[in-house]
């Protein structure tokens, strides 16, 4: 079975009426290959052996609690380099628990562009 995040997903179809075929199929990953070039705080994703990660500006979880639409829309999809991705999820911990505000002072005390995380946030209604 495909995993994701300890996940599991199969897809199952009756062929006739005694056998059963299962169709494993992955989940869709947001895919932002070649589009993360240089990150805001100055890490250039171009150089060898420099690792990027794909986060969701608006965290997926809360867009899934809230039932407000699909969190892997490329306009809440950026590429920041693991020490911002540090940072990041601390915000988002902050949004989790209904402090926007505090959401956007980590976000703005490590130069994030907050125009595009008011725009995410919009998208979502929040």
């Amino acid at each position: 079975m495909a995993v994701l995040r300890g996940v599991a997903y199969a897809q199952y179809r009756r062929r006739d009426s005694n056998q059963v075929e299962i169709t494993l199929s992955p989940p869709a990953q947001p895919s932002l290959r070649g589009q993360c070039e240089v990150e805001s705080c100055g890490l250039d994703f171009r150089q060898a052996g420099v690792r990027r990660h794909v986060d969701h500006i608006v965290p997926a979880r809360l867009i899934r609690r809230l039932r407000a639409g699909n969190p892997d829309r490329r306009e809440n999809l950026q590429c920041i380099c693991g020490t911002c991705h540090g940072y990041k999820l601390q915000a988002d911990h902050k949004l989790c628990l209904g402090n926007r505000l505090g959401y956007l002072e980590i976000l703005r005390v490590h130069h994030f562009d907050l125009v595009r995380v008011e725009r995410a946030l919009a998208l979502f209604g929040l």
